[in-house]
């Protein structure tokens, strides 16, 4: 395609598009960048019949809202690396080959990404879901990975010699948070939100996407927790508890369902989430609408608490209280409770529904001790010891 073709293209989208879909940003598009996006644009406009404006503000954006953020992103970023490579390697004929993809230019991206680039085996094959996305929707012929025999040995082969295991974090537990909860000031504001955070994903197994947001402008009140989503319940023998409502996880991503989880409270304990969750739904000046977890800028105004100021606020607790930071992160909590449910003997099914688990993969975060691991192999010792004793 003609650079010019490619660039007119670009500029009908953006100027004809009322809603333009969230990765296609025009502010984020610039410079070098704006050149390899251009030819994506000018393929959506030129590969078949001319659209009209309304099947393009239609058809073009709900596709790409067919899949949820973080695929966008991925699914994104797969389609700008492969678009750059073949850009860059269009003395080779790579640009030729781009659309629909060729089984070898697939096979170099992909040794390209893993030996050049750093990027993870694995990480390489998500990419790939985004050129497989980019040609269904462009209504080109997609050939399964699998069935490229090219591009499948590219992906084992990388992956037998630079591949490495995925490092789970460690989970946070009982013992942590006690510790940390001593160290956190009554006055600021933002350690009492950010520990109340910490409890709330500990307790109700939650992602950190369920107490936080990307960034400030990223949360609105359908997909993150609002204060209307929070009661508490008036129960019997004086036991206060405190549900919360999530319209919108990883799992629900159309509003299908509700998942509501319950909490109980601890008694005189610095770790009750029931306490930590009433102190911060008390915050005055914050609507049933509004963020259920927030901050203060520099000025002293509400905002909703961010991924990065998380992070930073409860490795900066866990540094005061003796832990290693570096060895801990959002998902700590998440994975903490679980194990903790799991060394109290709970059902499975009880974990994985107050998880909301599309899968059994919740298993690979319950941590085991060292004495429940030698319980089969102690038995089969004793067993192998019988046999040889009644052969004797």
């Amino acid at each position: 395609m003609k650079a010019s073709a490619a660039t007119a293209a670009y500029g009908f989208l953006l100027g004809n598009l009322e809603q333009v879909p969230p990765h296609w940003d025009r502010n984020t598009h610039r410079g070098t960048l704006n050149n390899k996006i251009q030819v994506v644009y000018g393929l959506l406009l030129y590969t078949g019949e001319e659209l009209d404006r309304l099947f393009a503000q239609t058809a073009i954006y709900q596709s790409v809202c067919l899949f949820a953020l973080n695929t966008q992103v991925s699914y994104s970023t797969g389609v700008r690396s492969f678009v750059s490579f073949c850009i860059f390697g269009r003395a080779r004929g790579f640009l030729a080959m781009m659309l629909p993809a060729t089984d070898d230019v697939l096979a170099w991206w992909v040794m390209f990404m893993v030996t050049d680039r750093k990027v993870k085996p694995s990480n390489a094959k998500k990419y790939t879901l985004g050129v497989r996305a980019l040609h269904l929707q462009l209504g080109l012929v997609w050939t399964p990975v699998r069935e490229r025999w090219a591009v499948h040995a590219a992906l084992q082969g990388c992956g037998r010699r630079r591949d490495t295991p995925s490092k789970q974090t460690m989970p946070c537990g009982f013992e942590e948070l006690l510790r940390m909860a001593v160290v956190v000031n009554p006055n600021s504001f933002l350690e009492i939100v950010v520990f109340a955070a910490m409890l709330t994903t500990f307790f109700f197994f939650f992602r950190k996407d369920n107490v936080s947001v990307a960034k400030a402008d990223a949360w609105n009140p359908r997909g993150h927790l609002v204060r209307s989503d929070v009661s508490f319940p008036v129960v019997e023998e004086g036991t206060r508890q405190v549900d919360i409502r999530v319209q919108h996880s990883k799992t629900i991503q159309a509003g299908e369902r509700y998942h509501t989880v319950r909490a109980v409270e601890v008694p005189d304990s610095p770790i009750c989430v029931v306490m930590a969750l009433w102190r911060v739904w008390q915050m005055p000046n914050l609507g049933p609408d509004g963020p259920l977890f927030c901050t203060e800028d520099a000025k002293g105004r509400l905002k909703p608490l961010i991924h990065s100021v998380f992070v930073a606020g409860f490795r900066k607790l866990m540094a005061r209280a003796g832990l290693d930071p570096a060895a801990y992160t959002c998902h700590s909590f998440r994975r903490g409770g679980a194990t903790a449910a799991f060394k109290l003997q709970l059902q499975d099914a009880l974990i994985q529904a107050r998880g909301d688990w599309a899968s059994e993969c919740y298993k690979l975060y319950c941590d085991m001790d060292s004495a429940p691991q030698l319980i089969l192999p102690s038995a089969i010792a004793a067993a192998a010891t019988r046999a040889f004793e009644m052969r004797a």
